[in-house]
């Protein structure tokens, strides 16, 4: 991928996570039609091809935890360890994501990330069950 290209694709990735799509990102009609110009400037930036809502639906399903409660406030043990688990899978397996993204997807602040990694690196052993089988998945 040329710098030009990787440049529109990293900016198109950045508006699709703030919620906004830039003007010049129209669909092009050879492809899907049920995908958004930011979610295909998503999966080009993604160097594994796993894409971030794969990722947590993945996480949800093994968990047994919902979207809705990864990304709101409540702090059971068990939705606190599917969403530190997220967090760290999109930060392992996303690597155009920064914390400040990550946050974004899950409606979380940055520190929250950042203290969720250092918690689960930490405790790997802890996570090892749900990351292992989330990736298997993927």
């Amino acid at each position: 991928m040329d710098t030009d290209k990787l440049t529109q694709a990293r900016q198109e990735a950045r508006y699709y996570l703030l919620g906004r799509l830039p003007l010049w990102s129209a669909p092009d009609p050879t492809q899907n039609q049920d995908e958004k110009p930011g979610e295909i400037a998503f999966r080009r930036l993604n160097q594994r091809g796993l894409l971030s809502k794969q990722i947590i639906k993945a996480v949800c399903q093994h968990t047994g935890v919902s979207v809705d409660e990864i990304k709101g406030s409540a702090r059971p043990q068990n939705i606190s360890r599917a969403r530190r688990a997220a967090i760290y899978l999109l930060h392992k397996h996303c690597v155009h994501l920064t914390p400040s993204g990550i946050g974004r997807l899950l409606c979380k602040h940055h520190h929250t990330v950042a203290v969720a990694l250092e918690h689960v690196k930490a405790n790997t052993e802890a996570y090892r069950d749900i990351i292992d089988a989330v990736e298997r998945k993927l």
